[in-house]
């Protein structure tokens, strides 16, 4: 299964909004990020940091678990929405 940008880029801002409102989430993802909180919303169109945001859901399996049951996401779909951001995909040239 393939997902396209468009749909990505909304799960990802789906996750965006859960790390916001979980409890000290936000601060732990600029922590690891180097991102500045108050930049976040401005960034929040630019695929690379929706990449970065979905890397750093899928980088717990724990905060994974729990994003895609609060959110009924399937964690399949976090996945394919993860490869369908910049530097998902691993191209090779063979």
């Amino acid at each position: 299964m393939t997902m396209d940008r468009s749909e990505a880029e909304i799960l990802a801002l789906k996750a965006l909004s859960w790390v916001a409102r979980a409890e000290g989430m936000l601060q732990r993802f600029a922590i690891q990020t180097g991102v500045e909180i108050g930049d976040i919303r401005s960034q929040a169109s630019d695929p690379e940091f929706l990449s970065a945001l979905l890397d750093f859901v899928l980088s717990d399996d724990v905060l994974a678990k729990a994003f895609c049951e609060e959110t009924h996401i399937e964690t399949r779909l976090l996945h394919h929405a993860r490869r369908s951001l910049p530097g998902g995909r691993v191209e090779t040239g063979f």
